[in-house]
């Protein structure tokens, strides 16, 4: 990616982020807002329908309670409020058993109730008021009718609660409010207005009790007050409210807005990914698979239905106060900085969260649905895979193998068979119809079978035949199912035969090439001595020139001797009939002695040798004589054919397990040839042969090398030529004089 499309990128993602925090900032500031308005007349948690039901059941529970504390006995529900039917059944005995059973039913719905409304109105405060017969029944430590006078709730009944409502049974015993302070007014007056005109005894238990017969006597002339302090506890009644005022919160409509939110910075950053040239979308998010990327888009929507609560939290005050009580947070403005700062930080890992996940998804459009489902589904790649399983399955167990047993393979196929004619079985008569089915697919997968096992017997025919033919670069690659056994094997004596033809046309080349060598180079110097033979038969040559001529023929019959002497040597070498005398010997100490004796050769050739050997002995167990001869033959390699006035590098190297001596120069001639190439025999430095040499030279140092058990490679660098010779510690352990 260059540069610009680099920069471009990031300004796409650095617009991302300034979209995201500008969303998230702007939902923590509106959340005030939102709180203000989280409650109305119809939506005051005590103008709720279900509220209003325990306070209308509460009442009757009430009553029955206040009734046994004044009475001083346990009462049945039934004992208050039928009493007239309970005064009948203790004169009549043998009759009471008409009513018994309702009475019953009657007496554990007031039970219920009484659980009920004990759990959820926990942490009210109510009094019970009779004013006729002057009894109080109540569980406020306060005197509540301090708060009630003349029929009205009092304004001090505002400073000291948050809810405060008077509940009246006329003389009639029906229920009706008479005064309320609190959130919603007169609402709250009017809601439970009809609510109560709806709640009858009778609707709550049998239609019998409520018939006259049984004498029906609710509350009359009685006044209940409610109070619900500033501050209540997390059970109860303060559940009741911290959950209530939380719906309120929610139904105002903050939940859309960070739902909003969301799909507005999701939008924007789907926006910026329609200019292609800046990548967006195309880095991390494109990895992310696309069930993480669905899963990512409900998680926001779990997300912010928390984040909301969050937000309720931390307007109400509840955060903040545990950043002081908690975290020891003393200033009250910082704690709520601090929660400000921690729900914008929710909100934009959220609303990030969208972002990113519509990134990915954004994918869909540019790779095309078929690529990407493809690569980034994980249940079409679970399915893809599970399916190949399932073909690998079948294959293995359908799979015909020339080189297998016979008796295996048919087994193995009957056994497929059986369990499929099994299942089939099982299914009773529609086991026919299965049947008919398989047989249908049977002739087609044969068919199929067959028609594949042609093509591939007529694909390894034609192959055959080309090869027959002499195309020996063939390789058969195809995938010919049974027939792959003999496909190998072709391919294999295929590789033979060209390894074959190969190494037969090298040979000859070598046996073409050597004849003509050997005849050159013996031919020479023969030649001059034949030619300064004939000039001694001159009787008038003077003493001088006899002896110019006798030093001439010294020279040319002592190199036709080193000759015969090194194609001798190589041959007995080449064919392994080499004597060889193993001792100890110390590497560093021989190539020492070899820089001694050729110290006239070395200072005449004007190459600079450099001997990089250690101080410390380096034994090993090789012969001698032919050791010193390999490094001879190298290092007058080196002055024969080494660039003058350059350096020449001779390193011993002592390893772990193996000692390495390496010879380094400078090739005064172009190296134009291959690596394999300058070691065979009278293969020479200058191809015009012009040069003192045999030829052999490097020939004899790898196959003394390779004899005593080391390793002889050439290197050839433009013109730099390296020769390594490796020799592990062990090679020659425990051997003594070879034949």
């Amino acid at each position: 990616m260059d540069t610009r499309s680099t920069r471009n990128r990031w300004v796409a993602v650095l617009l991302c982020v300034l979209m995201t925090a500008a969303a998230a900032v702007g939902l923590t500031g509106a959340a005030p807002l939102y709180y203000e308005q989280r409650w109305s007349g119809d939506e005051a948690l005590f103008n709720q329908e279900y509220f209003v039901w325990l306070m209308a059941a509460s009442n009757y529970t009430l009553y029955w309670r206040a009734e046994e504390s004044w009475q001083g006995k346990s009462l049945l529900p039934s004992d208050v409020y039928y009493p007239a039917q309970q005064a009948q059944d203790e004169e009549d005995p043998d009759g009471a058993s008409a009513g018994m059973e309702e009475r019953s039913t009657f007496d554990q719905t007031l039970y219920n109730w009484d659980a009920q409304v004990g759990d959820q109105l926990d942490g009210m405060l109510w009094a019970v008021i009779d004013e006729k017969r002057d009894k109080i029944y109540t569980n406020s430590r306060e005197d509540l009718t301090a708060f009630w006078k003349d029929g009205r709730v009092t304004q001090a009944a505002g400073e000291e609660y948050q809810y405060f409502l008077a509940m009246q049974f006329d003389a009639a015993g029906a229920q009706m409010p008479a005064d309320f302070y609190g959130e919603g007014g007169d609402y709250v007056l009017a809601g439970h207005q009809d609510i109560l005109w709806r709640f009858r005894l009778g609707e709550y238990s049998l239609d019998q009790l409520a018939a006259e017969d049984f004498g029906c006597q609710p509350p009359r002339e009685l006044t209940i007050l409610y109070a619900v302090p500033r501050t209540v506890g997390g059970a109860g009644i303060g559940a009741l409210a911290y959950w209530s005022d939380l719906r309120n919160f929610i139904n105002t409509g903050y939940g859309g807005a960070a739902l909003t939110a969301a799909l507005a910075a999701a939008g924007f950053a789907l926006l910026l990914t329609l200019k292609r040239s800046w990548g967006l979308g195309r880095g991390i998010a494109a990895k992310l698979p696309f069930e993480l990327a669905i899963a990512g888009g409900f998680a926001v929507l779990f997300a912010i239905e928390n984040a909301v609560q969050l937000t309720f939290n931390v307007v109400r005050g509840t955060v903040p106060r545990w950043l002081e009580e908690v975290a020891s947070v003393d200033d009250p403005a910082l704690a709520g900085g601090l929660s400000n700062l921690l729900l914008c930080a929710v909100f934009f890992a959220i609303l990030g969260l969208a972002v990113f996940c519509a990134l990915s998804l954004s994918n869909i459009f540019f790779q095309g649905p078929a690529a990407y489902f493809a690569q980034r589904s994980l249940i079409v790649r679970f399915c893809r895979r599970v399916g190949r399983g399932f073909r690998r399955l079948w294959q293995a167990a359908t799979r015909i193998d020339l080189t297998d047993s016979v008796t295996r393979t048919l087994l193995r196929l009957l056994a497929v068979n059986f369990v499929i004619l099994a299942l089939c079985c099982t299914v009773w008569v529609f086991g026919i119809l299965g049947l008919v089915a398989y047989t249908a697919i049977l002739f087609f997968v044969l068919r199929k079978r067959v028609g594949r096992i042609q093509q591939d017997y007529r694909t390894l025919l034609d192959a055959t035949g080309r090869m027959a033919q002499g195309d020996l670069d063939l390789r058969i690659e195809e995938d010919l199912g049974i027939l792959d056994p003999l496909k190998e094997e072709l391919n294999r004596v295929q590789s033979g035969f060209k390894k074959a033809v190969e190494t037969e046309v090298r040979s000859r080349n070598m046996k073409t090439e050597l004849i003509t060598n050997v005849s050159h180079d013996l031919k020479t110097p023969l030649t001059a001595i034949i030619t300064y033979v004939d000039l001694l038969k001159d009787d008038s040559l003077t003493e001088e020139q006899r002896r110019s001529y006798v030093e001439t023929l010294d020279k040319k019959s002592q190199r036709l001797k080193r000759l015969i002497e090194d194609l001798f040597e190589v041959s007995k070498a080449a064919s392994g009939n080499v004597t060889l005398h193993f001792a100890e010997v110390d590497l560093a100490a021989l190539l020492k002695q070899v820089e001694y004796e050729l110290e006239d050769k070395i200072g005449a050739s004007g190459i600079d040798f450099r001997w990089n050997l250690p101080d410390h002995r380096v034994p090993l167990r090789l012969d001698g004589q032919r050791s010193c001869r390999i490094f001879e033959n190298l290092i007058v390699n080196i002055t024969k054919y080494g660039m003058p006035h350059t350096r020449a590098y001779i390193d011993l190297r002592e390893e772990e397990d193996a000692v390495t001596v390496t010879f380094k120069n400078v090739s005064a001639e172009e190296l134009d040839f291959g690596e394999d190439e300058i070691v065979e025999r009278f293969a020479r430095g200058d191809k015009s042969r012009n040069t003192d040499g045999s030829g052999l030279g490097l020939a004899i140092a790898k196959s003394f090398t390779e004899l005593q058990g080391g390793r002889f490679a050439v290197h050839v660098d433009g013109d730099l030529f390296k020769a390594e010779l490796v020799w592990p510690k062990d090679a020659n352990a425990g051997r003594e004089d070879l034949d």
